[in-house]
């Protein structure tokens, strides 16, 4: 049976008692006598691109020594054919025995004698399998049959195989692997776990020394859990995946990138997992195909290259911790087009946050505190306008910059031809800038940068310095507060605002959300001293010292590392009724 895809490659398949062959780019006027006899098959000589044959094997245990291809070498002798990839990534790799529940495969560029040996053996488990070619060369255990496959302990394995293959690798769908806290040790290239399949579950390993520690390849449905890789070239490596959740586990101290996530790989999940210290970026999934990556209550931090976290399109980034990325003009994350980052903490990052031009993203609740480098890119976010029209913008809501050395948010024109519209920044408290770079608050530089809406944000030693086009300080008659000797633009209008301070003492890091009523309009400071019998509402054991008055006021949350005080600006909120009960709470 001959086949012709759109490129013009014709395919052609043989069959016979099972034994199948496959040529890719053949030409059909060369093809000539084929025959199969006595578990041999023989061809006349033909010109092709390349082959995969597949042949029948008698049942086997679910567990198999992976099969060796070898070739003829001389007239009597064979030898090892070498495992190599044209592209590893698109599966052009021969030479390998791919082992299912009924045939041997295997896929080779040079149509000549070859035979596969499979005197390794087959196990009924995964542990007697490990145990057998522990501590040798070259080896893999393939699990061929559905199903759970548990290690009855914590052991140590130290194999070694080649750079294309796994230690441990599927050769079917709905596998679940529990490691029970064994450590696999490899050479420095091979995969520790290599799943090609649906459905494959990894719980409870542990690698060291590998090319990647584990390899999902265009691979859906799946789950790591429990997991760690520490020194590996790659830690987890992802191909095409889909629809896999990654959970508490450490990939760290890789001497490339601790988690990759290639191809168009989608809908993954990634919660608490400690993906600190390596060479490149921890966590890496910025190609134009990946897309909807969730990562919430996970550690990142002290790349020594590159940007620590970078992420595509429609990703969420909530409640994660990023610091110490201090690469030269690299950021703590950079993340694309329609997704939120919220509820974070950002610390002495030489960028916290990186937007290359996209589009509609939102960046809510967040603490960028103490940007490293004092030179242009000591700053807490930053935008830098893409090759194209961004009409939806983004929106900075609610986020608290502590310590900046440079500007707090700056938006800037990187490449003519673009624009950043419809831009919101709001309710923003900035505290401490220090003296060394530029100071400023929010530095908007280019024209480009077109009607961002700039309002109840709290500006204490420092402003905006704009250079955008429409940007509007006033919104609903809400302006921005200012404190003494600090300029206001054109088109600001005023605002009672108040300050609130809270102490804290060293190593603290807290969330305080104070909502309160009664606060005196007359005003203007609010102190450490002890709390009257007129402010029951407020928690005595925070230090705080309010007045009490008649308006209603709501005070914008906080978040803060380190020991000493800092302001909160309080603003009037229309939306609290009189008979709502004031709250304090401490998160």
């Amino acid at each position: 049976m001959t086949t012709e895809n759109s490129d013009g490659v014709i395919t052609a398949k043989f069959k016979r008692d099972n034994v199948s062959v496959t040529l890719r780019n053949v030409d059909t006027s060369e093809i000539g006598k084929m025959e199969f006899k006595d578990g041999i098959f023989t061809a006349d000589s033909i010109s092709v691109d390349s082959a995969t044959m597949q042949v029948p094997h008698c049942p086997l245990n679910p567990v198999v020594v992976k099969p060796k291809l070898y070739i003829r070498d001389t007239e009597n002798d064979f030898r090892l054919a070498e495992p190599y990839c044209r592209n590893e990534t698109t599966g052009e790799c021969f030479n390998l025995v791919r082992v299912t529940s009924g045939y041997y495969e295997y896929n080779v560029e040079h149509f000549t004698d070859y035979y596969v040996n499979s005197s390794g053996g087959d196990y009924t488990s995964l542990k007697e399998c490990l145990d057998a070619i522990n501590n040798t060369n070259g080896n893999s255990c393939v699990i061929i049959g559905s199903g759970d496959y548990a290690i009855g302990g914590a052991y140590g394995f130290n194999i070694t195989t080649d750079t294309y293959s796994g230690v441990i690798e599927t050769g079917a769908d709905n596998i679940a692997i529990d490691c029970n806290n064994s450590i696999l040790i490899g050479s420095g290239i091979e995969s520790g776990i290599y799943t090609p399949y649906m459905n494959t579950t990894i719980k409870n390993c542990h690698f060291q020394n590998f090319g990647k520690g584990i390899y999902y390849a265009n691979a859906d449905l799946g789950l790591v859990e429990g997991c760690s890789g520490n020194n590996n070239s790659m830690g987890l490596n992802m191909w095409f995946g889909t629809n896999i959740d990654i959970k508490d586990s450490n990939f760290t101290n890789s001497s490339d990138l601790n988690i990759k996530l290639d191809g168009a790989s989608e809908n993954i999940s990634i919660v608490n997992v400690d993906a600190r210290y390596s060479s490149s970026a921890n966590l890496w999934a910025h190609t134009t195909a990946a897309s909807n990556i969730t990562v919430i209550n996970s550690r990142f931090g002290n790349s020594s290259s590159q940007t620590c976290v970078a992420l595509a399109d429609s990703c969420a980034f909530i409640n994660n911790i990023v610091e110490n990325c201090l690469a030269d003009d690299r950021a703590g994350l950079t993340i694309g087009t329609g997704s939120i980052v919220k509820d974070n903490l950002f610390y002495n990052n030489n960028v916290h946050l990186y937007l290359y031009g996209n589009p509609n993203v939102t960046l809510e609740h967040n603490v960028f505190n103490r940007s490293n480098d004092a030179d242009f890119y000591g700053f807490g976010i930053g935008f830098c306008l893409a090759l194209l029209d961004n009409s939806a913008g983004v929106n900075v809501i609610n986020n608290t910059f502590a310590d900046c050395l440079d500007t707090g948010i700056t938006m800037a024109e990187i490449n003519e031809g673009g624009n950043l519209d419809n831009n919101n920044i709001t309710k923003n408290v900035f505290t401490n800038m220090t003296s060394s770079g530029t100071n400023k608050y929010i530095y908007i530089t280019s024209i480009d940068v077109e009607n961002t809406k700039v309002w109840l944000n709290n500006f204490t030693s420092s402003g905006v310095d704009d250079s955008g086009s429409n940007t509007v300080f006033c919104v609903n008659g809400q302006g921005n507060y200012y404190g003494d000797g600090i300029s206001r633009p054109a088109g600001e209008c005023q605002i009672d605002v108040y300050n609130l301070s809270v102490i804290f003492s060293a190593s603290q890091s807290r969330i305080f959300k104070f909502k309160t009523k009664n606060i005196d309009v007359q005003v203007t400071s609010i102190n450490y001293t002890s709390l009257n019998t007129e402010e029951k509402d407020i928690n005595s054991t925070l230090g705080v010292g309010l007045n009490a008055g008649k308006e209603i006021f709501t005070f914008v949350d906080y978040v803060y590392a380190g020991s000493g005080s800092f302001g909160i600006t309080a603003y009037a909120n229309s939306t609290v009724t009189d008979d709502e009960e004031s709250i304090t709470e401490t998160v």
